[in-house]
């Protein structure tokens, strides 16, 4: 493994190293439960915390500029099929080309939804927000 792959939590006993790219499909409890234990031992986590942060400053616009495009895509390729039973040829074609759209288009926007939401349990658990009221 390369070291830009992935980051080092720390805690007492505790050591794990986890891959940037599993940021994206952990469970948001067990996300929480990580950056938890990484804001219990700030300063031995410090590049892991800072090297999280530049994945998601990196990667949250790249996804963002994939579900555009794929939005785009799917405006200008999308059309209604009148019959969609019928067998004809250009009808199945189509209706192939309709759903791989819709297919790619969720596909991205859900990535997109997902970075977006660990992000924000990233900075809520280690960069609370102490104006709030209810602090």
């Amino acid at each position: 493994m390369n070291g830009s792959d992935f980051f080092t939590i720390q805690h007492g006993s505790f050591h794990a190293a986890v891959l940037y790219s599993a940021l994206e499909h952990l469970p948001i409890h067990n996300l929480k439960k990580l950056f938890r234990l990484a804001k219990k031992a700030q300063f031995e986590n410090e590049a892991a915390i800072q090297g999280i942060r530049s994945y998601f400053d990196t990667t949250i616009p790249e996804a963002q500029e994939t579900m555009r495009a794929a939005a785009r895509a799917y405006e200008d390729g999308w059309r209604k099929v009148d019959k969609p039973r019928s067998r004809n040829p250009k009808t199945v074609e189509q209706l192939r080309i309709n759903k791989e759209l819709t297919t790619r288009f969720k596909r991205a926007h859900a990535r997109y939804e997902r970075l977006v939401a660990s992000r924000k349990v990233f900075e809520e658990t280690l960069f609370p927000d102490t104006k709030h009221p209810m602090n």
